[in-house]
């Protein structure tokens, strides 16, 4: 079965009202070729420039590479994903409990520099798990990119601003001699949500993938495969 994406929008290559030799799509690609993030997410798919009943041009774009799949069973695909949910859930919590604490560490702008950032990519954590729970079994390019690839390396740099966080904490309840105890322990607690956070990218990079053939069949029409 075919994967395909169409789109009704006939003038994405300024071809409207073109013939013959000026709507060839190797000519028309020089207006969307720099445009990066089109090419990485249609990366791998074939378009196909066709006229329907009112002549009016369309752009049909069929994925044409061969698929990324995951070499996992099914049983282990399913649980790895529980995983990373629980993971990311549990790296959120370990982290913002012991950052709201009323410590001195925790409002100190040493604690800070680290702390934002770790709540920002705590987020884009968020995001990339969902994105690569739903991630479809057979992916494209794009898919592998925007969910496997992505997970792996915004967890570890979670993982690496977290453990910042817990170090500044630490040092700086030390160093103050302020609420030791507590701050250690707080930090204690930051510093296994960055554990949390950073097993996804160790555990990730150790999945296998592979690719199967891509059975798709194209349809008559001037064909352009975007690299």
């Amino acid at each position: 079965m075919a994967f395909r994406k169409k789109h009704d929008i006939t003038d994405i290559y300024r071809v409207r009202g073109k013939t013959g030799e000026e709507s060839r799509l190797p000519e028309l690609d020089t207006s969307i070729a720099r445009n990066r993030n089109y090419h990485n997410y249609f990366r791998g798919y074939t378009e196909i420039q066709r006229k329907d009943e009112k002549g009016r041009i369309r752009i049909e774009r069929y994925y044409t590479k061969p698929w990324i799949v995951s070499g996992l069973s099914v049983r282990k695909y399913w649980l790895l994903r529980l995983l990373y949910v629980l993971l990311t859930v549990l790296s959120a919590a370990l982290y913002i409990v012991p950052m709201v604490q009323d410590v001195p560490g925790t409002r100190h702008w040493v604690v800070a520099l680290p702390g934002m950032p770790s709540i920002i990519l705590l987020f884009l954590l968020a995001a990339a798990c969902v994105q690569y729970v739903t991630v479809p079994k057979k992916m494209t390019l794009w898919d592998h990119a925007s969910s496997t690839r992505r997970i792996k390396y915004v967890s570890l740099a979670t993982g690496i601003a977290q453990a910042l966080t817990a170090a500044s904490l630490a040092v700086l309840s030390l160093m103050t001699g302020r609420e030791v105890g507590h701050s250690l322990l707080y930090a204690a607690g930051v510093l296994i949500s960055a554990v949390c956070s950073g097993s996804i990218f160790f555990v990730e990079r150790k999945v296998p993938y592979s690719e199967i053939p891509n059975d798709t069949i194209l349809p008559e029409g001037e064909a352009y495969q975007i690299r």
